[in-house]
């Protein structure tokens, strides 16, 4: 929805639902939400809203199941194709603005190396933290730097603490994606690939 590709959203949610009856998580994706996705296809904050109901489901679902693991994978996998898709679009658009979208989503993937100390005695879930804890190896390469907040909120108010600002060069770039592309090729190839 980011990058206006509203067949892909479509396609992708279909595809996350015959994933979901896999899982056994039929009840999770109704025809009501893939009616209000249809409607909001090119509205990203409200596409936002609808994935974040399911995905909320889902957890609850999973949780309920006792498969913690496979709740540990899903979010992996769900980041792992994020940035992906943002990466691809980033084929076509290498601009700062981009790498800088790439840069922010270290605090996330630290989240997801934390997420999965819980359940690091299943295998897969070892094998991925491990996949994951290189990625953030390649991520802290990065320059970092702090400087005081310097202006007022858009509501005129002052705003504590501090900017952030990430310096992510082409190369560093490049190394990131060519990780994470590789990690999805392995996560998306089929059991009868070699």
């Amino acid at each position: 929805s980011t990058f206006e590709l509203t067949v892909e959203v479509a396609r992708y949610y279909l595809a996350t639902k015959k994933l979901a009856e896999s899982l056994g998580l039929t009840s999770v994706f109704t025809d009501a939400e893939f009616i209000r996705l249809e409607a909001n296809l090119t509205k990203g904050d409200s596409l936002q809203i609808i994935s974040n109901e399911v995905y909320v489901r889902a957890y609850e679902k999973l949780e309920e199941a006792d498969m913690g693991p496979v709740l540990t994978l899903v979010l992996i996998g769900g980041w792992v194709e994020s940035m992906h898709l943002m990466m691809m679009h980033g084929e076509q658009d290498t601009s700062a603005e981009t790498r800088m979208r790439v840069a922010e989503q270290r605090s996330t993937l630290e989240h997801l190396i934390a997420l999965s100390e819980e359940k690091i005695a299943d295998a897969d879930v070892a094998e991925l933290r491990l996949r994951l804890t290189r990625i953030l190896d390649l991520y802290d390469t990065m320059n970092v730097h702090r400087k005081p907040h310097a202006s007022k909120s858009t509501s005129g108010r002052m705003v504590l603490g501090e900017d952030i600002v990430v310096e992510i060069t082409e190369d560093k770039y490049q190394t990131i994606k060519e990780a994470i592309s590789s990690l999805r090729a392995e996560l998306t190839r089929t059991e009868d690939q070699p």
